[in-house]
């Protein structure tokens, strides 16, 4: 859970004339998905179609995805079915108890153990003291085309850090959004500006008004 895999379908055309068609998800669209899921396909052309899985939950899934063609009745059904794997850990004990403590006393420590009963590594960290979880965050928060808290990258290895491609694209977007704001900051100075060069063409108290709303400052202080 939380990966995803594809399998690729390639749709031939064998036909003199091009063939509009669509692929549609039976159940578990949030599971299973098709890119791209309808389209033209030329004459004696093929188009090559990508099924993804993106299993949630420990268990088993099995979907029908439907091929049709218009101006054409008869429909193609595959199967598609996957399993999720969620990587659990047991904790042990499962609860704490600190017990009575002075003011500015420091506890004795407690020891908990951690347990990975999966055949494969997993990577632990916390979600409140973990800096280099937090500084990812940042990153990823970031990224266009990071939304709903999910963004599809290779698998990391244990105790890998970004792709190095996230991490310029970050400091990129960055330096990007640095220039939009000082753009933001210009234009809205000339604005006020403006304003007050208009106000003052037609009374220099009424520019003095307008030019400390606009700005916020005292013009005499000034």
């Amino acid at each position: 859970a939380g990966m995803r895999k594809h399998q690729f379908l390639v749709l031939r055309n064998n036909n003199p004339v091009q063939a509009k068609w669509e692929l549609r998800v039976g159940r578990y669209k949030n599971i299973f998905s098709v890119t791209p899921n309808k389209g033209t396909i030329a004459p004696k052309s093929s188009l090559t179609v990508t099924i993804s899985f993106s299993p949630r939950r420990n268990e088993n899934y099995k979907t029908n995805v439907t091929l049709g063609v218009k101006m054409n009745d008869e429909t193609t059904t595959i199967m598609c079915k996957g399993r999720g794997l969620v990587k659990g850990i047991r904790i042990e004990p499962d609860m704490l108890s600190m017990g009575p403590m002075l003011p500015y006393k420091r506890s004795e420590p407690k020891l908990v153990k951690v347990y990975n009963d999966s055949a494969t590594p997993i990577e632990i960290m916390s979600l409140d003291f973990d800096e280099k979880l937090k500084d990812e965050d940042e990153v990823l928060s970031g990224i266009v085309g990071y939304t709903n808290n999910r963004l599809y990258l290779e698998p990391r290895k244990i105790g890998q850090s970004l792709p190095d491609k996230l991490l310029r694209q970050y400091k990129i977007q960055k330096h990007v959004n640095k220039l939009e704001e000082e753009a933001r900051r210009e234009k809205q100075k000339a604005e006020i500006l403006e304003s007050a060069y208009e106000a003052l063409m037609a009374s220099p108290e009424d520019a003095k008004t307008a030019l400390e709303q606009k700005s916020g400052e005292d013009v005499d202080a000034a």
